[in-house]
């Protein structure tokens, strides 16, 4: 099974490629601009890393904290096995 540094590097990954893409764009506000794009495009995985490293000693409570009142959609579902999986070994 992939462990949570795999998914922290996913994550970290991710907004190296977002900020690499945009950089040159004269954005003002690059971190708030990379962190929103992030939230429209991530993946599973990337989702997860970021939990982990926002939340790294219980990302799953914050995850389901977070998304308590929304209608879970098949990546939010597999975020929830990952985070689940992952704590579960830990």
């Amino acid at each position: 099974m992939k462990n949570k540094e795999y998914y922290i590097q996913k994550y970290e990954d991710r907004m190296m490629e977002i900020y690499n893409e945009f950089r040159d764009d004269n954005i003002k506000n690059m971190d708030e601009f990379c962190t929103r794009h992030f939230d429209e495009t991530a993946n599973a995985e990337e989702v997860v890393g970021y939990y982990y490293t926002h939340y790294g000693w219980n990302p799953l409570k914050h995850w389901m904290e977070n998304t308590e009142h929304i209608e879970m959609t098949e990546q939010d579902k597999e975020v929830t096995e990952i985070l689940g999986k992952l704590e579960s070994v830990l």
